[in-house]
């Protein structure tokens, strides 16, 4: 990634703090903290749709170029297009699946009983596409992967056809039509939770597929028309959308429902920090450190999940984790030991042997 966006790099190193945090607070309440403050940590989950827009808005910055006629892609690219995301995410995928199964196997813990079916699901990363398991076993952390996953799958299709729009008026439009349906299958789950299930909403790409395209849209909008967010209006909105996730979010159950205000707020933020050089608050979001644990928030990601298992044995045991308030900064700590190791060890050399260093991907077809 180029050095002017490096601060989107940061955006990611914060997203993977607000869904570790949200983690730690299910297991640990975080009491000590004022209500609105808990509030805030208790929607960490949204992280994961910080994830899904930075995707398709990283993704659209990276292969905009393969597409600047409106090209339909080959088979060889879309061969090409998957072998670099798999060789990217599965072996670090992989090693924190066996990390956590042996955690789960030598605790032996009744609330991680293994299930075949499951199991199956996780390897192949296709669990969200079976809501009734999609979230079991390792999918409760990993299954965002499953579902980008899917993303993947329908980018080198959907770019062409958001670059044959020509009219930036037209994409905005598309914008905001794509963030409504989005927030209407979180608000359609408020009306019909029987009929449409709690891991079908939350989990599935058809419902959190938008998330993704939004920042397709942004990225299209950003890099091929130059539309840029000022820096005050984007953490104006972003302000706006934490005051009301503080105070008014509890209304409503399972996140996706909040994407009307939210991802508004993360698109505007990504749009501005495509400038970020230019900027004088978001580029701090661009500092060394930042950038670093952004380039290790996937891994530290699927690290956190074997030391969740632990301390779900200490709330089996009926041991209180609010009398041990080292429990959150001790999780922290090991997780990212981990996912230092997991990023040096397994992710860049997988991702350098499995792609060797100046292949591209072939040309695409005509329309």
């Amino acid at each position: 990634m180029k050095t002017e966006l490096s601060a989107l790099t940061g955006l990611r190193a914060l997203a993977a703090l607000m869904v570790f945090a949200f983690h730690v607070h299910l297991r640990n309440p975080m009491l000590f903290l004022p209500w609105s403050a808990r509030n805030l940590v208790s929607q960490g989950a949204l992280g994961v749709t910080v994830f899904f827009v930075l995707s398709g808005f990283l993704l659209t910055y990276s292969h905009l170029p393969d597409f600047a006629a409106g090209q339909l892609p080959t088979g060889a690219y879309f061969k090409r297009f998957m072998r670099k995301r798999l060789a990217r995410i599965y072996p670090a995928y992989l090693a924190g699946l066996l990390l956590f199964g042996v955690t789960v196997a030598a605790t032996h813990s009744a609330a991680w009983q293994l299930a075949w079916p499951t199991v199956v699901a996780d390897l192949t990363m296709t669990q969200t596409l079976f809501p009734s398991l999609a979230m079991d076993w390792y999918g409760t952390g990993a299954w965002s992967i499953s579902t980008e996953i899917c993303f993947y799958l329908s980018f080198p299709l959907l770019l062409p056809l958001l670059l044959r729009i020509s009219s930036p008026r037209l994409l905005k439009v598309l914008l905001a039509i794509i963030i409504l349906v989005g927030a209407g299958g979180g608000m359609a789950y408020q009306f019909w939770p029987a009929r449409i299930g709690y891991s079908l909403m939350y989990t599935h790409p058809l419902f959190r597929g938008s998330e993704f395209i939004a920042g397709m849209l942004a990225g299209v909008l950003v890099f091929r028309f130059q539309w840029r967010v000022s820096e005050w209006a984007a953490l104006g909105l972003v302000g706006i959308a934490s005051v009301y996730i503080a105070e008014r979010a509890y209304w409503l159950e399972g996140f996706v429902a909040h994407n009307w205000l939210v991802v508004p707020a993360i698109v505007s933020l990504v749009a501005a920090l495509a400038d970020a050089p230019r900027t004088k608050v978001l580029r701090l979001l661009a500092h060394p450190w930042l950038v670093y644990a952004g380039r290790l928030s996937y891994c530290f990601y699927l690290a956190q999940l074997p030391f969740f298992v632990l301390q779900d044995i200490q709330l089996e045991a009926h041991q209180p984790l609010t009398a041990w308030w080292w429990s959150g900064p001790a999780v922290f700590g090991a997780t990212t030991v981990v996912a230092v190791l997991l990023h040096h060890g397994v992710e860049l050399p997988a991702h350098r042997w499995l792609l060797p260093k100046g292949q591209k991907l072939p040309v695409t077809a005509k329309a």
